[in-house]
């Protein structure tokens, strides 16, 4: 099951606060995944997470755009 967490619950996993995930973090994670992202012509992605809290990076207000990852969100903490 898919679930997308808010930045404040993402931070909260990664022991760090909202403004730290979304400053430092999220920027790591799309640069990660830069290659990805611009195959799919995604350039500021939702973070979802599924069932394994494995990353999904997802096109915003476009669903049918994403790149599963085998990356947990963990891996940044």
């Amino acid at each position: 099951m898919l679930r997308k967490p808010s930045k404040s619950n993402l931070g909260k996993m990664l022991g760090v606060t909202e403004e730290i995930f979304h400053k430092k973090i999220k920027p790591k994670i799309k640069k990660d995944f830069s290659k990805e992202l611009n195959e799919k012509n995604i350039d500021n992605p939702d973070i979802w997470l599924d069932e394994d809290d494995k990353i999904i990076l997802v096109k915003p207000r476009d669903n049918t755009r994403f790149i599963e990852t085998d990356l947990s969100i963990y891996s940044y903490k």
